[in-house]
C-alpha cells in the first residue's frame, strides 16, 4: 500500500477519483516490488522498482494538463534526450489513467543538488537553458504547446493552495501592474522549461547532470528567461534561500544572453520575473498560513 497522506490526497483524488493508486500504477507499468520515492507538486511522482529490475519514475498528472500539451512536451524531451541533453529517457506516455494521464521515464539520480547562487553554477544553468531553447526550436509541433502562465492565477498548480486569502491582495496588485507586459503580443516565441529551478537539476561538479520535471511551454523568450530568473535558486532539497536576490536574477539573465548570443527585451524579462515572483508569493503565503517567506520578501524588493 502506498501512503499518500503526506503528499496531498486532494491531488490524488483529482487525478484518480476513488481508484487505488497502487492499482493505477500497476495498470501503467505492470508489476512492481517497491515504491521507493513519492513526490508531489503539480503532479504525483513515484519511483518504482519493477519486477524486471528496472527503476522508473511514473508521473501522474491531473486532467487540467491536456493531452496535446503532454504529447508536445514528450516530443521535446525525446528529441533533446536523443541529442544528448541531460534528460531522463522517456519510456511511455502520456497514457490515460483515472481522470488524468501517466508519464513513465527512466529513473535518473545522477549527481547532487546544489546551491545555484554560486556564479559558476548560475552561468552553467543559464547556458543549459539557452541550449534547451535552441534545440527545442527544431522539434516539430511545438506551436501546440501552451504558454507558461495564462492571466491571473484563478487555478493554482496544486489544490492545497488558497489564492483567495484577503491578506494576499497586495501580491495580486503587484502582479496586475505588469500583467499587460507579460501577456502582450509576442514576437520572440521560444520553447522552454516551465520551472527552471534548482530543485529540478542535479549536478556533477559545475555541469548539469540531469534535468527533471519536463513541463514544456511555448512563450516569449523574454518571459521564459524572466520566469527562470525568478526561481532558478528555488529548491527544497537544501536549506538555502528560495528566491534569488535582484542582483542574482539580473546576473542570470546576463548569463543567458551571453550564452544565447542575443539581447532580450529587459522590460519584459523584469515584468515576467515580477509576475512569477508574485505567483510564488501567493503559494508561499498559503503554505506558511500568512507568515512572510522568501518570495514575499523578494516581491517587496522588486517594487
Amino acid at each position: 500500500m502506498i501512503d499518500l497522506r503526506r503528499y496531498g490526497p486532494p491531488l490524488a483524488r483529482d487525478i484518480l477519483g476513488d481508484d487505488d493508486v497502487g492499482d493505477a500504477l500497476r495498470a501503467v507499468v505492470g508489476g512492481f516490488g517497491e515504491c521507493f520515492a513519492v513526490r508531489a507538486s503539480a503532479g504525483l511522482v513515484f519511483g518504482l522498482l519493477l519486477d524486471d529490475g528496472r527503476r522508473v519514475a511514473v508521473k501522474l498528472v491531473p486532467p487540467s494538463e491536456g493531452r496535446a500539451a503532454l504529447e508536445g512536451a514528450r516530443a521535446v524531451q525525446q528529441a533533446l534526450w536523443a541529442r544528448g541533453f541531460p534528460a531522463p529517457r522517456p519510456l511511455a506516455g502520456p497514457l490515460p489513467v483515472g481522470r488524468g494521464h501517466a508519464l513513465v521515464d527512466e529513473w535518473r539520480e545522477d549527481g547532487d543538488f546544489k546551491d545555484t547562487r554560486a556564479p559558476a553554477l548560475r552561468r552553467a544553468m543559464a547556458a543549459t537553458l539557452a541550449r534547451f531553447v535552441a534545440e527545442a526550436a527544431a522539434v516539430p509541433g511545438v506551436e501546440r504547446l501552451p504558454r507558461a502562465l495564462n492571466g491571473r492565477w484563478e487555478r493554482p498548480h496544486h489544490p492545497r493552495f488558497d489564492f483567495a486569502r484577503a491578506d494576499g491582495s497586495w501580491i495580486d496588485e503587484r502582479a496586475d501592474r505588469v500583467r499587460d507586459v507579460v501577456f502582450g503580443p509576442v514576437s520572440d516565441w521560444a520553447t522552454g522549461h516551465a520551472d527552471w529551478s534548482a530543485q529540478h537539476l542535479r549536478w556533477r561538479d559545475d555541469r548539469v547532470a540531469v534535468v527533471y520535471d519536463w513541463d514544456v511551454v511555448r512563450d516569449s523568450e523574454a518571459n521564459v528567461v524572466g520566469y527562470a530568473s525568478a526561481v532558478f535558486t528555488a529548491t527544497w532539497e537544501l536549506d538555502v534561500a528560495k528566491a534569488p536576490s535582484r542582483a542574482d536574477a539580473e546576473a542570470f539573465v546576463a548569463d543567458y544572453e551571453a550564452a544565447a548570443g542575443r539581447a532580450l527585451d529587459r522590460a519584459r524579462v523584469a515584468a515576467a520575473r515580477t509576475y512569477l515572483t508574485a505567483y510564488c508569493a501567493r503559494a508561499e503565503l498559503s503554505d506558511l498560513d500568512g507568515a512572510e517567506g522568501d518570495f514575499q520578501r523578494a516581491l517587496r524588493a522588486l517594487a
